[in-house]
């Protein structure tokens, strides 16, 4: 910003400063804690956003109580009798916390010369206004190429499930590792979560997909993601930080492939007999919720 403001010669009488200012009370400026030079307005005020003005040098302006003013910034002296005066720096908006609201702001401080003169020959003339809004992105959005898809695991025996282990300890035992691929077509900008629910049990929290009636017992289908995670099943969420979400990553412009690998998954009770997996088709369902946060 470059300014120049004139006046007669008779109007600056000295000993004062030109000044930025608010009308306050009517209006609350306050400082940002742990930012420098950063303030807020309190009317209508854009959650997460601050402002700051700088000389122009550069360095920030503290705005402050100072002669008649509760909050004011000095723009340099105004020695008596001066007839013109010129000021340069500029204005900043400033992110304050890590959600920013969407929303409108008007600042109208005023320059003068504390009963001495205005910047533009009076006190209705001398406002500027500075005017934003700040409104969320256009939404960056994945879409997925295959929304429904069957992943066959080989078959597999008893024995490889470890049931009728003549041994007395319990253990656990998988089986048919199979990889597969959910693959989306994104845009690139935006951080992808994604959390998977069991849609036989959809309230439920484990680590296991079971089949709708329970004759299988303690056989489940594990499914780990590409660093060799388990997926905790949760309850559909798409809120930040809900139980069993992960990142998956910066979304690309083009085809992203997020790699997971089922399996069977037993726990093996030493002292039960192989009929605690009974012979057949083995068949569970899981949705997937994807979120940009």
């Amino acid at each position: 910003m470059m300014w120049t403001f004139t006046c007669n010669s008779t109007g600056v009488t000295g000993g004062k400063p030109w000044a930025l200012h608010f009308q306050t009370p009517a209006v609350l400026i306050t400082a940002v804690s742990g930012l420098d030079g950063v303030y807020k307005q309190a009317q209508s005020e854009v959650a997460g956003v601050g402002f700051r003005f700088r000389d122009a040098s550069g360095a920030p302006m503290a705005i402050g109580a100072f002669g008649g003013y509760s909050a004011a910034t000095s723009l340099g002296p105004a020695p008596a009798g001066q007839t013109s005066f010129k000021w340069s720096g500029s204005f900043e908006l400033v992110k304050t916390a890590e959600t920013v609201s969407s929303g409108a702001q008007k600042l109208q401080p005023q320059i003068s010369v504390e009963n001495q003169v205005w910047g533009n020959g009076s006190s209705a003339g001398s406002y500027f206004v500075v005017d934003y809004a700040i409104r969320k992105p256009a939404l960056t959005t994945c879409s997925v190429i295959s929304s429904a898809q069957t992943v066959a695991l080989p078959t597999v025996s008893l024995t490889a499930l470890g049931t009728g282990s003549s041994s007395t300890d319990d253990a656990t035992a998988t089986a048919g590792s199979t990889a597969f691929n959910i693959s989306l077509k994104c845009q690139k900008g935006a951080r992808l979560y994604m959390l998977m629910t069991d849609a036989n049990f959809p309230g439920a929290r484990s680590n296991l997909l079971f089949p709708k009636n329970g004759q299988w017992g303690a056989l489940g289908i594990r499914i780990q993601r590409e660093d060799g995670t388990n997926v905790t099943f949760s309850p559909d969420s798409a809120t930040a930080g809900a139980d069993g979400q992960w990142f998956v990553g910066d979304t690309p412009d083009g085809v992203l492939n997020i790699p997971l690998r089922a399996s069977y998954y037993h726990y093996r009770c030493g002292t039960c007999s192989a009929a605690s997996v009974p012979v057949g088709t083995f068949s569970v369902q899981a949705t997937y919720t994807f979120s940009y946060q």
